[in-house]
């Protein structure tokens, strides 16, 4: 029996690995378990499944059986954003006054975890756990160099993009401390992420070169894509405070993520014969005159950063007032604000004459300075409410609702991660057991306030703005489909 879980296991992690490098459904992903999900992550104070390695690993405690899960969601993400970006009046390029969309109108999200027992020794439960607890992909279509900035290579029309994945290895064990009253556990995240980054930088040309309107500035896509490796924790109590209502406090540290890869650096130079022309009148034998012709000029560089991901205290309490009913309520605290910057090879340097020499933009690419992509986010708290029902014994029904403040300021807002607003979302799952064998839909629906960022922002005073400027809407629809399997 334990190698056929251990072949299970396997099978399983290989399609879940495989999976993970393509979708995403938003950067923290709670819809981890199905009646979790169902009960509107509500579920710290009643972890009785699998997916207690994630809410709170004391429930696992009372594990008396591995499970395995898979589910499939389809989420119709309708953000959109109207952008208003320009200097001092002037438009660069972005293409202000249409309402955009992303490319991914529908995303389909296939999704797998689970709890393999591997034993019970002196009173403690142990096992391995999989998820993916955060993701993130949205691609959007917002830069187009200004009319009358002639470029030989057309300009990409994904130029605003974030693909993030973060797969979570879980070990776990627990142990019931006092029988039937208190139990506790702990659980060690071993997690590997892929990240992609990309968006579009308006690099100055030098003062001195006096160069007019719309070449001012030169447009730089700067791709970042990284993955790496990172280490941390969870740890929960459960605690009955009586035989109908009991409490659950959980902790997952923060993590540092180690990522490498290489950062792309694609710069795009106008192709104008008048310019070229007045260039070598005003600047003989310089040669400046030939990045005046419409090409492409890329460089390709290695590169390190670290990704922080949040620390998560939450408190949870569940009361059963009939054995068919559950209600719960959560609360946790977020603490987004780790996730300060990270730091790419962007391109800040100035293209043309400084002193007497020229700096060309192949040598400014080699010598790319690091400059910050500005999060500064905000700590956030939120609420949920939750409720499960089995009006039939294999037919459960679960609810929810909950709150969930966006933790970003207008000044770093862009559409690139449109978590725009406040948002607030309804869960209602209905499932049917049978026997080892469970299936379950969860319906969500999330609403979002709107918002209206009015002004440009460089916090950090690096001549790169941090947030786009505009009009932000948006809502979701999500459909869960899950299957488990018990053994």
């Amino acid at each position: 029996m334990k190698k056929k879980a251990l072949s299970l296991f396997s099978v399983v992690l290989i399609v879940l690995f495989s999976y993970a490098m393509s979708w995403g459904s938003g950067f923290g992903i709670t819809s981890i378990g199905f009646k979790a999900t169902g009960m509107g992550g509500a579920f710290r104070g009643v972890v009785d499944d699998w997916s207690a390695s994630f809410w709170n690993p004391a429930g696992l405690a009372s594990m008396d059986y591995s499970e395995v899960s898979a589910s499939f969601s389809v989420l119709s993400p309708r953000p959109s954003y109207e952008p208003n970006i320009s200097f001092e009046g002037f438009e660069v390029g972005y293409k202000n006054g249409i309402k955009w969309y992303p490319d991914d109108k529908n995303l389909e999200v296939p999704n797998f975890g689970g709890f393999v027992k591997i034993g019970k020794w002196g009173g403690f439960t142990t096992g391995m756990s999989f998820f993916i607890p955060y993701s993130a992909k949205y691609d959007w279509d917002l830069y187009q160099p200004p009319p009358g900035y002639e470029t030989g290579t057309p300009y990409p029309r994904k130029n605003h993009q974030i693909d993030l994945e973060v797969l979570d290895f879980h070990p776990s064990i627990a142990r019931e401390l006092v029988e039937d009253k208190l139990s506790a556990g702990l659980g060690l995240s071993v997690m590997f992420a892929n990240f992609l980054y990309r968006r579009t930088i308006l690099v100055p040309t030098d003062p001195q070169l006096e160069i007019e309107r719309p070449y001012e500035n030169f447009p730089l896509d700067a791709k970042l894509d990284e993955d790496g490796w990172g280490f941390g924790f969870n740890l929960g109590i459960l605690y009955k405070l009586t035989p109908k209502i009991q409490l659950g406090i959980s902790y997952r540290s923060p993590i540092d993520l180690g990522l490498s890869g290489k950062t792309t650096l694609d710069l795009y130079s106008p192709d104008n014969p008048w310019l070229r022309d007045l260039l070598i009148y005003k600047y003989p034998g310089t040669g400046i005159e030939r990045y005046i012709r419409g090409k492409l000029f890329s460089q390709e560089l290695d590169e390190e950063v670290d990704l922080s991901l949040p620390s998560d205290f939450g408190v949870g309490i569940a009361f059963m007032p009939h054995e068919r009913i559950t209600l719960a309520f959560d609360v946790n605290r977020v603490n987004w604000s780790r996730l300060e910057k990270i730091n790419p090879r962007f391109l800040v340097d100035k293209i043309g004459i400084v002193g007497d020499s020229i700096i060309s933009p192949e040598m400014l690419l080699e010598s790319a300075e690091k400059c910050d992509v500005l999060f500064n986010w905000d700590d956030v708290t939120r609420i949920s409410f939750g409720f499960a029902f089995l009006p039939l014994e294999n037919l459960p029904v679960c609810g929810g609702f909950y709150f969930d403040p966006s933790p970003i300021s207008d000044n770093t807002l862009s559409p690139i991660l449109p978590e725009i607003e406040d948002k607030s979302g309804i869960t209602l799952g209905i499932g049917y057991d049978f026997g080892d064998l469970g299936i379950g839909y969860n319906y969500e629906y999330q609403s979002y306030k709107e918002r209206d960022v009015m002004d440009l922002n460089d916090s950090n005073q690096d001549g790169i703005f941090d947030n786009y400027p505009g009009s932000y809407w948006m809502d979701a629809h999500i459909s869960h489909f899950a299957i488990s399997y018990r053994f």
